[in-house]
């Protein structure tokens, strides 16, 4: 990716410079400290005079030592980025109005974070949106059942309960049963067919009308 180009660059340009650097730091010392005029018995210049004799043993150390830092500098970095990273995964389990923010230099993760984010939130609304039209069908649906089932069972009882009533009273209360009844199978009906446009693929068939 271009953040692992990047750091590899800044890694390696690091390290140049550094060697760069400290060789061009020995070379100064090296031409200031041999424009002194030196005595044997000079405490500095034994001590100057022991560095110069192990100098490739010092410069080994310092290159060493200063590729151990710039390598945990560099290695520790990503490791930061992949911790920020986990941590913004996490946030996505349970999306907020917050937007996700990384460094500068994941903006590009972040912005796809964030996508996805939103995309999570939406698809959350829609999920308690449809709920909510499933519920409210539900209500609908047992209140228009209901009516036509109280209907018959009312007839129904005084049918039952009232064994005088005329053959012509009977027999009407016997049809509004009977319509009420094919008025519930109706409702019954129109609910297998919603249920049934749920679950299967719809194909259109258009036909010309003269409006």
């Amino acid at each position: 990716s271009q953040l692992s180009r990047q750091l590899l660059f800044q890694y390696i340009a690091a390290i140049i410079g550094y060697t760069v650097g400290l060789l061009l730091l020995v070379l100064l010392a090296w031409r200031v400290l041999s424009s002194f005029t030196w005595y044997y018995d000079d405490p500095l210049y034994r001590f100057f005079k022991w560095i110069a004799d192990y100098i490739l043993l010092w410069l080994g150390l310092f290159l060493f030592g200063g590729w151990i830092t710039i390598t945990y500098f560099f290695l520790s970095k990503p490791l930061k980025y992949l911790d920020e990273v986990i941590i913004a995964a996490e946030r996505l389990a349970q999306p907020s109005d917050t937007a996700i923010s990384l460094p500068q230099a994941m903006k590009t993760v972040q912005d796809e974070m964030n996508l996805v984010r939103e995309q999570a939130l939406r698809n959350a609304m829609a999920a308690r949106e449809a709920e909510q039209r499933k519920n409210d069908l539900i209500v609908y649906l047992a209140h228009d059942l209901k009516t036509p089932l109280t209907s018959v069972i009312g007839y129904l009882n005084l049918i039952r309960d009232e064994p005088d009533i005329s053959p012509e009273v009977r027999t009407r209360y016997i049809g509004i049963s009977l319509e009420k009844a094919q008025r519930l199978e109706d409702l019954i009906n129109e609910f297998f067919e919603i249920t049934r446009f749920n679950l299967t693929k719809l194909t259109l068939e258009p036909a010309r009308i003269n409006l």
